[in-house]
């Protein structure tokens, strides 16, 4: 091999080396780029979920509020209408004599 074929090599070898370099550096320069772009974005997810949460909760509890004294205001009527029946208690004796004894 002769001496202008060696230094070609060694220069194509020191490109190959540079070449590397520059690969390795965009290389991390990419996963940095990438890591604080995943931060911010599960930054901002974590930000819209909680909100989200909270409003969901939020509503869960009017709703519920809401039901709870719909509830409230039926067992209420269901019971005064109770309240306000009239018991015959001669027609319902009546009856039971003729299912029992008869």
């Amino acid at each position: 091999m002769t001496d202008d074929e060696s230094r070609i090599i060694r220069h194509l070898l020191e490109v190959e080396g540079e070449a590397s370099a520059i690969i390795n550096s965009a290389r991390e320069e990419a996963d940095s780029v990438i890591a604080k772009a995943r931060a911010a974005e599960d930054e901002k997810f974590k930000s819209e979920y909680t909100a989200l949460r909270k409003q969901l909760s939020e509503k869960e509890a009017e709703q519920k509020k809401v039901l709870l004294e719909k509830h409230e205001a039926e067992l209420e009527s269901y019971r005064q209408n109770l309240r306000n029946a009239v018991q015959d208690k001669k027609a319902f004796s009546a009856c039971l004599d003729t299912v029992l004894f008869e």
